[in-house]
């Protein structure tokens, strides 16, 4: 695989050194990260990491490869893969289909890059799916911003921080369409067409939408109807 100037020019304006390298099989070409925990944030308070801390067990899909195990860790700031092998982080840059990450036992977050439509969603690569079925898939962009405290009154003046936004899409019908959880927002991501099937099956449950379980429970039901 090459790597143009400019792209090394980018890591090592974060990075304090990095070096190309492939695993065994070929299945895919990895930056090894030295400073492995540091990675430039060591000013910043917070976490960009999911999970915040450490490395949970992974399972990354490249191409249609079987899920290759590895200890891995979502960068929301750099919106990239990052794995653990021996005492070296890599950053994967081989274009992975999606991957999993066990963070605590019993719950399993499967993040999943290639979304497009209506909706843009050039950052971040990846997308939490919060929910997913035949008829519609819910999912989440999480993305970490380093703020610096401007306020030369504040205590906290010139300190640097972590911040995340999250934002929640619907994806029907091959379109994506930006939703909070509420009645008005999830409708107007279906079709004209579905919109009374829909509420038909909304108003069999509460009727309303106030939280994001609400909105995963009245779409299993819609994807059962």
């Amino acid at each position: 695989m090459k790597y143009s100037l400019l792209s090394f020019a980018l890591l090592a304006a974060n990075l304090s050194v990095a070096q190309a390298v492939t695993n065994n099989s070929g299945t895919y070409t990895s930056i090894t990260i030295y400073d492995p925990f540091q990675i430039g944030y060591n000013d910043v308070s917070g976490s960009p990491f999911i999970p915040e801390k450490g490395f949970a067990t992974g399972y990354v899909t490249v191409g249609g490869t079987t899920p290759q195990k590895l200890k891995a860790r979502y960068n929301t700031e750099a919106g990239q893969l990052e794995y653990l092998e021996k005492s070296k982080v890599l950053r994967m840059t081989t274009p992975v289909n999606e991957f999993r990450m066990v963070v605590n036992e019993g719950d399993t977050l499967l993040f999943r890059t290639g979304y497009s439509g209506k909706g843009e969603l050039a950052k971040p690569l990846y997308c939490h799916v919060v929910y997913e079925s035949k008829k519609a898939t819910l999912i989440r962009s999480i993305i970490s911003v380093i703020k610096k405290d401007e306020d030369p009154m504040s205590a906290d003046f010139g300190k640097k921080r972590f911040v995340q936004r999250e934002q929640s899409y619907l994806v029907v019908a091959k379109e994506i369409t930006s939703v909070t959880p509420s009645k008005s927002s999830v409708l107007a991501a279906f079709p004209a067409d579905q919109r009374e099937a829909f509420t038909a099956v909304l108003n069999k449950q509460s009727g309303k939408l106030k939280t994001w379980a609400d909105v995963k429970k009245v779409l299993t039901e819609y994807d059962h109807n």
